[in-house]
């Protein structure tokens, strides 16, 4: 009885390690198609707005990087392979000034990062991972 309940133990052990070995992708696997650089991400981070005189945009918020897909890549593992020079999450210290907006212009900041087309054994995936911030007027009407 002893030495069955020792096999079970490590039978199911190896299996476990085996199921999760599997589905976690690593970096020899992990093959980069395409890098978009300077990409603006469509969903502003903050705005600002001042009929006939100029606003500043300054927050202290957080871009955080985004993985796409069912591949099983982590940050670490996308980051390593890219050598890594990203940040998984990027805080913003920068603050932009506009120019003296007309009345119905909005001075909005963006996140702006590089996107990434990668696939793992046949699995597509994609990648925003935060680089900076970018401002601009738009019109709001």
């Amino acid at each position: 009885m002893n030495k069955l309940f020792r096999f079970l133990v490590i039978f199911i052990a190896s299996t476990v390690s085996i199921i999760f070995s599997s589905a976690i992708a690593s970096a020899d696997s992990l093959h980069v198609d395409d890098i978009q650089y300077g990409v603006r991400k469509p969903i502003a981070v903050a705005e600002c707005r001042a009929d006939g005189s100029s606003c500043s945009i300054s927050t202290g918020k957080t871009i955080s990087s985004t993985i796409t897909g069912t591949t099983g890549i982590t940050f670490g593992t996308l980051n390593a392979s890219l050598q890594g020079s990203y940040q998984e999450n990027y805080a913003i210290t920068t603050t932009c000034t506009s120019p003296p907006l007309n009345r119905g212009e909005v001075y909005v900041m963006f996140p702006r990062g590089d996107f990434i087309f990668f696939n793992v054994a046949g699995n597509k995936g994609t990648a925003f991972l935060p680089t900076g911030v970018f401002c601009e007027v738009r019109n709001d009407w």
